[in-house]
């Protein structure tokens, strides 16, 4: 599993690409599709935490645009979070012997 670190400028996206991992090396048990999915998740969540690595690395003071923004990625990054936690909660709370197909 990856390393997660929580910082203030990233919020929780690396634990919620080390958990979307964890979803994609096959311990759950997934929806047929589900994968692709949460594949297209994981790019789009590593594009945000390169988003917010650049801000908190810029020389200069971000424009007001790209503070809204950069608060909004690391808001939404622990909505994220949650919503990747209820889920691996459910699934493992179905139990192993459950498959689930679609």
């Amino acid at each position: 599993m990856e390393v997660a670190v929580v910082s203030v400028s990233q919020g929780a996206i690396g634990f919620v690409i080390a958990k979307l991992g964890d979803l994609l090396a096959g311990k759950y048990k997934l929806l047929k599709g589900a994968k692709g999915e949460i594949m297209f998740l994981k790019a789009e969540l590593e594009s945000m935490r390169a988003f917010l690595e650049r801000m908190s690395e810029a020389e200069e003071e971000p424009d007001k645009q790209a503070k809204l923004w950069t608060n909004e990625v690391r808001d939404l990054s622990y909505d994220i979070e949650d919503s990747v936690d209820e889920f691996m909660l459910l699934v493992e709370c179905v139990g192993t012997n459950l498959v689930i197909s679609a």
